[in-house]
């Protein structure tokens, strides 16, 4: 969708026309002229009204940018799952015009953003008035989002998948502050056993995490984005994710995965206040792949 005289407020990507509110991209839809016609009762209409308390939506644009842009800036722009969920589904379609990004933008999807040929602009936190904008859509996972998504990143990085993909991958969370195992130096012998390799994806490039899954057999992780990855692996690939309550993310591993990759399991910690592995079941699974070591 392209909005002409889009009021960007680019701090956190809320835009405003005339009688319409977008904010998530196009996630979170708010109708000024209809309340009635609006969600009721959900996480879309407490996300939505808590960002109007927050600004008065009235406050005219400092500055305004002629020519057409996609924009790029979102409450989660620079998390790597809504990265390729949300801005890679839209840039596989779209025309190379200039993506509108963040000061923060991480340098590695700043830089494959330009592999793909799109330029990018940095843009301040304070309001735009945006000549021509491309929003992003929201979509839910179906099989034509996720062609889409592989097709593009195939064109761009377009060293195929192995034959026969038998890497066994472990992705550490051990550098962020969040959402990594307590308890990594008591199961990983385990792993290591069964001729896993840990990974930590802050240290690698998109092209160089999309090369790795073109070769992953097997794959364990805690809950975060760098699941999405497994986009780009065979539907062959052995998955187990480590949520820390049953509904992370809103099960949206769960539904990404349901569309073709057959062995993907999930565990989830007992003790909800202490985010471990459960060793006891992890061992269970690894002899349900590998048999009796």
């Amino acid at each position: 969708m392209v909005i002409e005289n889009a009021i960007l407020f680019a701090h956190d990507g809320l835009v405003k026309t005339r009688d319409t509110l977008y904010f998530h991209y196009q996630k979170y839809l708010w109708d000024l002229s209809h309340p009635t016609n609006n969600p009721k009762d959900c996480e879309h209409q407490r996300r939505v009204e808590h960002r109007i308390q927050l600004q008065d939506l009235n406050t005219p644009p400092s500055q305004q940018l002629p020519g057409k842009y996609i924009l790029g800036i979102a409450p989660f722009a620079a998390n790597h799952y809504h990265f390729i969920a949300d801005l890679a589904a839209c840039l596989a379609t779209a025309p190379k015009w200039p993506v509108l990004l963040p000061e923060n933008m991480p340098k590695h999807y700043v830089e494959f953003l330009h592999l793909c040929h799109f330029p990018t602009r940095f843009l301040y936190p304070q309001i735009y008035e945006v000549e021509n904008l491309l929003i992003p859509p929201y979509q839910e996972w179906n099989a034509k989002k996720i062609a889409s998504i592989q097709e593009w990143f195939a064109q761009n990085i377009p060293s195929l998948p192995s034959s026969h993909p038998s890497q066994k991958v472990y992705i550490s969370r051990k550098l962020s502050q969040k959402r990594h195992l307590r308890n990594e130096e008591e199961f990983w012998p385990d792993l290591e056993k069964y001729g896993f390799e840990k990974f930590y994806l802050e240290h690698m490039s998109i092209a160089h995490q999309v090369q790795l899954m073109r070769n992953t057999s097997h794959l364990i992780a805690p809950h975060g984005g760098g699941l999405i990855n497994l986009i780009f692996s065979s539907s062959d690939t052995k998955i187990l994710e480590i949520r820390p309550i049953l509904s992370s993310g809103q099960f949206c591993y769960g539904q990404l995965f349901s569309h073709g990759w057959a062995h993907y399991q999930y565990l989830v910690p007992s003790q909800k206040a202490h985010f471990l592995m459960p060793v006891a079941e992890l061992r269970i699974i690894l002899r349900q792949w590998f048999g009796n070591f």
